[in-house]
């Protein structure tokens, strides 16, 4: 009979089993310490088609995580660089696409997060974006998720007005803790479906930022898509 004890750590989970090895616990130290060295590098990787943002996205790390996940191979993961106590801004992982094909509808985005020690909040964010103007605006800071959470299922819905240009949207976690998402999802709804949004009828002024050539739909929103990993340096 085998007793399992289960250390979370940062980024990976050791596994200690008592009473006998596994295939990796056999292998050469050489051999391990190359493995640990590829999944490091593979888990410190920002996932495919996602980037770093928010006010201070400095202060915080972002990437895979094939141990903790809704569903699948693996998740993503933000927290709170370790030699910082606090942060004056948040972190955010980010996505976005052109509004085209979403224009004159109401979207729902969802996703799953689990939380761990989450000291302010953390939470699922999604902006539509027009020239010159943020149209909606929901990053759940008025039902924010704190503490330790198990995964449980988010949601945020806005509408895209004609006058859209672009639809951001991801996690975001504003300080100490750590936050992981999985299974994002990005659909058209019916307008019996409430809106989130959290700003005024016509939105806000902002500043105009370049213009790029974003995708017409979101990639890569199950995290599956994870580079395979390079052979560690000597």
């Amino acid at each position: 009979m085998k007793r399992i004890l289960a250390i979370p750590l940062l980024i990976f989970a050791v596994t200690l089993h008592a009473f006998s090895q596994t295939p990796d616990e056999k292998a050469p130290p050489s051999l391990k310490a190359n493995k640990g060295k590829a999944a490091q590098a593979a888990q410190n990787q920002l996932p495919a088609g996602w980037a770093a943002a928010g006010s201070r996205p400095r202060d915080y790390e972002m990437g895979l995580d094939t141990t903790e996940k809704h569903g699948g191979k693996a998740g993503a993961f933000i927290r709170l660089r370790r030699y910082l106590f606090r942060s004056d801004g948040f972190g955010a992982l980010e996505q976005i696409i052109k509004a085209d094909n979403y224009r004159g509808r109401r979207v729902r985005l969802s996703a799953y997060v689990k939380t761990e020690e989450v000291e302010e909040y953390a939470g699922v964010w999604m902006r539509v974006n027009g020239e010159g103007r943020i149209l909606g605006y929901d990053n759940m800071s008025n039902r924010p998720i704190t503490g330790t959470t198990d995964w449980q299922k988010y949601e945020v819905v806005l509408d895209v007005p004609e006058t859209s240009t672009t639809i951001a949207f991801g996690i975001l976690l504003r300080g100490a803790g750590r936050a992981w998402a999985d299974d994002f999802r990005l659909e058209a709804v019916g307008q019996e479906v409430p809106t989130t949004n959290r700003l005024p009828p016509g939105g806000i002024e902002q500043k105009a930022g370049p213009v790029k050539d974003y995708p017409r739909e979101p990639v890569n929103l199950d995290f599956e898509n994870i580079p395979a990993p390079q052979a560690p340096g000597p």
